[in-house]
């Protein structure tokens, strides 16, 4: 059965994007992982990870109308 407009669906209120940076305590290995939290207007977080570095730089100059950290693909515009 199809879903209705507004029916089953929970609106995104805000949106955070940014890089995380972790590491592997057994071999040390550090690294970078892009994440997206999307807060709810249920009060929950829909989070996710690794998704392309254009999308969070994207949603941080957008959001806090910043100069884009380098030159931007078509994909930004």
């Amino acid at each position: 059965m199809p879903v209705l407009p507004g029916e089953g669906l929970v609106k995104v209120v805000d949106v955070e994007a940014y890089i995380k940076r972790m590491s592997d305590p057994r071999s040390g290995f550090v690294f970078d992982v892009t994440v997206m939290e999307l807060k709810l207007e249920n009060g929950s977080k829909f989070v996710m990870s690794n998704i392309p570095i254009e999308i969070v730089e994207a949603v941080n100059v957008m959001k806090n109308n910043i100069d884009t950290p380098r030159r931007q693909s078509l994909f930004i515009f």
